[in-house]
């Protein structure tokens, strides 16, 4: 898959190429004949709405340990979670806002334009993209294919990139990490880019993609959660994002 290569102190990461498009954003569970029918579909995953993304460059993995280690200076998964420092695990323990405050560092050490993806470029990503096969999960209907989840992760975060990609060529999408987004959390409201309602929670940011704790109906792409921007947990983590122009 076409991507871009950077390197920080000897840490190599990837950006992959997502080609913009338009796509059926969310799912629904009442109406089999229509589209993104899910029966595990929540209410905030709908209605279901035609969204138009521009093109733009997905992390081919989660921010990973070392990355995050090589930037920051310090690992807050080794601190806060069960696990030993593994650089090649997704870093979690992290909120929102510090997810922010990486990004201006990696901007400030690159001279890129870094940022967290929107709630909407996630979920095209996680789909596949214009390459979308309409997987349930991120490159399968089978989570056991593409995700570390509660049913196979034996209770810890696992190493990046273990198993399938999908479409696109992205990595761990469902599970192992949810992911932020750069969104605030509410319902969508109905117009054709799926935007939201009145941000009635609006130090609440969206979460994507499930964990390793998450039983697999929450890995599903559609899958919505959210957090308050300064909380942190385990198995929360993040997933850069670029414009193609840089």
């Amino acid at each position: 898959m076409s991507g871009l290569d950077f390197k920080i102190g000897g840490v190599l990461f990837k950006m992959i190429y997502v080609e913009g498009g338009k796509y059926i954003m969310g799912a629904q569970n009442y109406d089999v004949d229509n589209h993104n029918y899910d029966i595990n579909a929540y209410p905030d995953e709908d209605p279901i709405n035609i969204v138009e993304i521009n093109s733009f460059y997905m992390g081919q993995t989660p921010v990973t340990q070392m990355l995050w280690k090589k930037v920051m200076g310090y690992n807050p998964s080794a601190n806060k979670s069960f696990f030993k420092n593994t650089d090649s695990y997704p870093v979690d323990c992290i909120s929102w806002n510090d997810s922010l405050e990486f990004i201006a560092k990696l901007n400030a050490i690159t001279q890129k334009h870094f940022r967290l993806p929107t709630e909407a470029e996630w979920e095209y990503a996680a789909k596949g993209g214009s390459l979308s096969k309409g997987y349930l999960y991120s490159g399968s209907d089978d989570v056991e294919n593409v995700g570390w989840c509660r049913n196979n992760a034996e209770d810890s975060l696992q190493k990046v990139m273990t198993k399938h990609s999908n479409e696109l060529g992205l990595y761990d999408m469902s599970g192992n990490v949810w992911e932020w987004c750069y969104d605030v959390y509410d319902y969508y409201d109905g117009t054709g880019k799926n935007t939201l309602l009145g941000h009635t929670k609006a130090n609440d940011r969206v979460l994507r993609g499930g964990s390793w704790r998450s039983e697999a109906v929450y890995c599903r792409n559609t899958m919505r959660n959210s957090a308050n921007s300064s909380y942190r947990f385990m198995g929360v983590g993040l997933r850069l994002a670029i414009d193609s122009y840089l």
